[in-house]
Parts: structure tokens; sequence; C-alpha cells
């Protein structure tokens, strides 16, 4: 009877949902290697992490302004602030280095906070470049 039910619990566990995300290739990035296509209010820069920090769901990232690549003022300190909606909501390493993309959410005094878009994982780009589009954001 006892081993029914360790056989029973470790059942069980194998058919609860992952919560890892299954590949790399579906997660959704918020550092991209091209400018992408964007709404014109859109800040976007080059930028180095300098730090990740998450909470509740919630994900900071203090990235360097390397440059800024949209018609707005170089911030001294620029945070994104987003919503991790699920394990393919990978956040950037430190040092990492991309081109980012996102609506201004406050600005104060040299520090911009926004809110960075999300491109389409590696596998759906994938598909859009041989359908011959462009790297949208949203």
């Amino acid at each position: 009877m006892k081993r029914l039910s360790v056989l029973f619990c470790a059942v069980s566990l194998l058919a609860t949902p992952a919560l890892a995300c299954r590949s790399s290739m579906s997660e959704t990035p918020i550092l991209f290697d091209e400018v992408p296509m964007a709404p014109k209010e859109t800040f976007i820069a080059q930028v180095r992490v300098l730090e990740y920090t998450t909470l509740d769901g919630e994900g900071v990232i203090a990235v360097e302004p390397l440059s800024v690549l949209s018609d707005h003022a170089r911030p001294r300190r620029l945070l994104l602030s987003y919503h991790i909606l699920s394990s393919c909501d990978r956040g950037p390493r430190v040092g990492e280095e991309g081109i980012v993309a996102g609506k201004i959410v406050s600005e104060t005094d040299g520090e911009m906070r926004i809110f960075p878009y999300r491109g389409p994982s590696k596998a759906r780009l994938s598909t859009i470049r041989r359908e011959g589009g462009r790297l949208e954001v949203y």
C-alpha cells in the first residue's frame, strides 16, 4: 500500500505543468540585435545591462545607455520595468549588450524608466524572416 501511494505521488508530480520555458527558442527577448519597427514615440537605445532583479513577478533592469537611437535625450540612468508573465520572459544577463525599445513611463532629473517592448521568440522571428517580414515589438 505504501508503494502504491508513493507511485501515485510520483505520477501526479509528473502530470503537473512544467514552469520552465520549453526551449531557448521560445524566450521573448527585451534586448535586440537590430533596431525593431516600433511606434514613433518609442525610446530606443543601445545599452549594457548593469543589474537585473526580480520580485513578485516584476523585473527591473538597470542599464547603461551607450547611445540613443531615437529622437530622445540620453538619460544618465535608465531603468527597464516589466511584468514577468511566463518562464519564457527571461531577463538579460549582467554585461549583456543590445538594443532596447520601450514606452517612457517616467522621466525625472536624468533618470528615465521605460516599459520595454518584447520581441517575438527566436522561433517566431525566424518564421517572420522566412516570410520576408521585419522585427516588430509588442
